[in-house]
């Protein structure tokens, strides 16, 4: 890892006395909220981003990062154990493209994409809003990333050669991430060795570690937190916990394009500088609560994938991955764990009209922490879609039905697996060039819901826009949101909401605003979720709202001169059945771009 930190300073220095860049884009964002108490550099949201191309074959990205709560690490953690600096995190790559017979090398960090994502992937949209697109993605490439943090994507060097109409890719990562390092730290009710003394106060509460294993040896986190959860540097044992786990791949990639015709092979070997073996919790009337997750230093993985046709296109994604389970605990070691999952779907579109299957199967034990998320999870869990949408004159309609299971509950292992079943559609219409009408429904029932246990419980949910835009630099988007909901042996509860979201963009001002009324049960099945307007380019994700209230919210953005942009937004949410429950918060935004 020293000589990869030396490499990036390297290149801040090569970029700064370069004398002919063919494009460039670099700036610095400072973003502030009052959620984070006092105004200060240390409860500041502040990100660094460039990106310059030396010339036609090679491009630079780094991007650098620091949450709030966070003192700063960079660049002074680099040669020492500083305390202080500009940020806490990062990643780099750099890109070389034509040059030694191969068509791309990536140094630094980088992700793989290749079919559906299960082995490789990254981010998915946690809410499907058309399956025909959302769920018949397909990809075949390995890419540079652009993130903030190096958490779930890989670190070393990716290659890309052509051979006629194969694509040969070989990489090698050598990636760390933050884990919480410890021992035989297993509860089983504060009692591990079921003796009927406290471990507190047990001399002997670890009867079955190894001797072989020493101190502080295994990751306590699971491999999925580990590699895909941000840890927030807030204090020193927080910081403790950075880069405690070394990830190794090894893998090889090779696809075949012909026509519309596309198959791809991946093999991977992964190893770690230490034994995963997170927290075991033992529930004695309910089993292994942890029991699908991965124990061990290294496994195996392989994937293949698929494409064929143009205007009825079959797709499909198979990852399969074997291991060797190793523990402090005899009872989990060497154990064979061979797991196989799938995602695959046709889909065609004829004139306006499309039509998407889609099916995927992933068990909980399979093994791809890099995987992209899906609206209901990297695994543990079966699910089906079937969609029809279509398009006429100023309408659109999509509708789609979905069902899911939970393969393994880990509440109830065994008895209380979570079935979701909805029936979903949306209608845009526009009525006149500058008048739009948009709803959303979505009709649910849900059996073992993880609010409901044991239950069956029912949920409906309506949002209804009409746009329009009521002069040349005014957008009005006026917004009702209804949920209905009932749990069987429990009162039928729901929520309401109504507001107005004005826009208006001129002469490099940006004024954003809004107002919504809510009235609400106490109920999870009732709460409402409206959308905030965004802060430039900072995008607030909707936040719960229940009881009764009035939700205002207004932001200002202003291009001062050429390389500054300044805005701030206020956030007013009134607590009508306690006002001294209101509460208002502030938020900062600066870009600098040089």
């Amino acid at each position: 890892m020293i000589k990869a930190n030396y490499i990036k300073i390297l290149l801040i220095l090569t970029i700064t006395i370069h004398p002919a860049l063919i494009y460039g884009n670099n700036y610095l964002r400072i973003k502030y909220s009052t959620d984070n108490n006092s105004l200060s550099y240390k409860n500041s949201y502040i990100t660094y981003c460039l990106r310059y191309g030396l010339n036609e074959k090679i491009i630079i990205n780094l991007n650098f990062k620091k949450l709030p709560e966070e003192s700063g690490y960079y660049p002074a953690g680099y040669f020492t154990s500083s305390k202080w600096g500009l940020y806490e995190r990062g990643s780099y790559s750099v890109i070389l493209r034509d040059v030694y017979e191969f068509d791309k090398i990536i140094f630094g960090n980088y992700m793989p994409h290749f079919g559906q994502g299960l082995l490789f992937g990254g981010g998915y949209p946690l809410y499907i809003y058309n399956p025909y697109y959302d769920l018949g993605s397909f990809r075949d490439d390995i890419v540079a990333s652009k993130t903030y943090s190096k958490s779930s994507v890989l670190e070393g060097i990716a290659t890309v050669y052509s051979y006629g109409m194969i694509k040969i890719r070989p990489f090698i990562s050598w990636n760390s991430y933050d884990c919480s390092a410890g021992e035989s730290d297993y509860y089983r009710y504060n009692d591990n060795d079921y003796d009927g003394i406290p471990n507190d106060e047990d001399e002997d509460n670890f009867t079955n570690k190894k001797d072989d294993f020493t101190d502080n040896y295994s990751c306590k986190y699971s491999l999925e937190k580990a590699i895909n959860d941000e840890t927030i540097y807030s204090n020193d044992e927080y910081k403790s916990r950075r880069n405690k786990l070394g990830e190794y791949v090894v893998g090889i990639n090779s696809s075949l394009n012909v026509r519309n015709n596309l198959a791809g092979l991946t093999f991977i070997y992964t190893g770690f500088n230490r034994m995963i073996d997170p927290y075991y919790s033992f529930d004695p009337e309910n089993g292994d609560k942890t029991a699908y997750y991965f124990r061990g230093k290294n496994y195996f993985a392989v994937e293949t994938y698929f494409k064929h046709g143009d205007h009825v296109q079959i797709y499909g994604d198979i990852i399969g991955s074997y291991y060797k389970s190793l523990s402090y605990y005899n009872e989990f070691s060497g154990k064979c764990i061979r797991s196989i999952g799938f995602s695959s779907g046709i889909r065609t579109k004829i004139e306006d009209v499309s039509l998407l299957a889609w099916t995927g199967y992933i068990p909980a034990n399979i093994v791809n922490p890099h995987a992209v998320e899906y609206p209901w999870g990297r695994r543990n869990f079966a699910s089906a879609v079937i969609s029809l949408g279509f398009s006429y004159d100023r309408s659109t309609f999509n509708n789609w039905i979905e069902l899911s299971k939970e393969l393994f509950s880990i509440d109830n292992p065994g008895t209380g697996e979570e079935v979701d079943f909805s029936y979903n559609y949306s209608f845009f219409y526009s009525i006149l060039d500058n008048l739009k009408l948009e709803l959303r429904q979505k009709y649910r029932a849900i059996d073992n819901y993880y609010y409901y246990p044991d239950t069956r419980s029912y949920k409906i949910t309506t949002k209804f826009n009409i746009k329009h835009r009521v002069a040349k630099h005014v957008r009005l988007t006026d917004v009702i949101e209804y949920r209905f909901g009932k749990a069987e042996s429990s009162k039928v509860v729901s929520g309401l909401g109504m507001g107005s979201r004005v826009y208006i963009n001129k002469n490099n001002w940006q004024i954003k605003g809004m107002i919504f009324g809510y009235i609400t049960d106490d109920s999870i099945l009732a709460y409402l979720y409206p959308y905030e307007p965004s802060l430039y380019r900072w995008n607030f994700i909707p936040s719960s709202l229940n009881g009764r209230g009035v939700l205002l919210s207004m932001s200002l953005t202003k291009d001062l001169i050429n390389p500054l942009t300044a805005g701030f937004k206020i956030r007013y949410n009134i607590d009508l059945a306690d006002i001294s429950s209101s509460s208002l918060k502030f938020y900062l935004n600066m870009e600098f771009r040089f």
